[in-house]
Formats: C-alpha cells, structure tokens, sequence
C-alpha cells in the first residue's frame, strides 16, 4: 500500500509556492483594440518620415510645405489646382520661360533681382497695393 505525502511539507518556502500553485492565474489585460495599434504605427511613421523630410531642407517643395501631413484643400477644379501647385512651387511660364529657350533668367524691372513668383507674391514693392488689397 501507498501513502501519497506531500514533498514540500513543512518547508515555509514551498507551502506558499504551494498555495500560489492553487489561486485562479489573474490574467492581464493587456488588450489594445486593433485600430489604437494601427494609429500607433501610424504615428511612428509619419514622425520618422517627419525627421527624413526635414533634412531635405533645401527642396524647394520642402520650402512650401515643411510638414509631411497633407495639406487641406478645398475642391478645385483640375486647372485651378495645377495653377496653385505651380505658384506653391515657384514654377510658371513667366518665370521658368527662360530655362527652355536658353536665355538668362528674368530680373524684376523695378527691384532688378531674379524674377520668381515669391518676389511677385511676397517681395516686389510693384505689387504692394495689390497685396494690401487682397490680403490686408
């Protein structure tokens, strides 16, 4: 005949193990809904690709849009919206006009610098007036 006898009978150590042994497992919940994970990744990407955009710091998009998210638009048309990535860019026909004939680059008549759509938009002392009217 056998007498089954516990091994860790009267070892204080074991008897808790022991005890431990016996309680339900208490779960963690660590659940992280699917959509909170992918916006997570999400987030991650958009600040490394952040960080790679801002070294491109002498791109002329870069200049313009100097965050990678994307800009809101308002619903143009797609001649309205090639003519605002154009000026965005600095690239139109009076101002790039030059590169395909081969001839010097345009200078503004009153400033005499290099003709470009900043100047005109931002710069040119001609179009002043025309600022303050439209932009106050």
């Amino acid at each position: 005949m056998f007498c089954w006898i516990p091994g860790h009978s009267g070892i204080i150590g074991n008897e808790m193990a022991h005890k431990a042994a016996r309680r339900p497992a208490t779960v963690v919940d660590n659940f992280v809904p699917l959509c909170d994970a992918l916006q997570a990744v999400k987030n991650q990407l958009t600040k490394k690709w952040q960080r790679t955009w801002d070294e491109q710091n002498q791109n002329k998009l870069h200049e313009i849009q100097p965050m990678v998210k994307p800009l809101k638009t308002c619903a143009l048309n797609q001649k309205q919206s090639v003519v605002l990535n154009r000026l965005r860019i600095g690239h139109t026909r009076l101002t790039h006009k030059f590169l395909l004939l081969s001839e010097p680059p345009p200078t503004c008549t009153r400033c005499q610098c290099i003709l470009s759509v900043k100047h005109i938009l931002v710069h040119c002392p001609n179009f002043d007036i025309h600022r303050r009217n439209r932009f106050g």
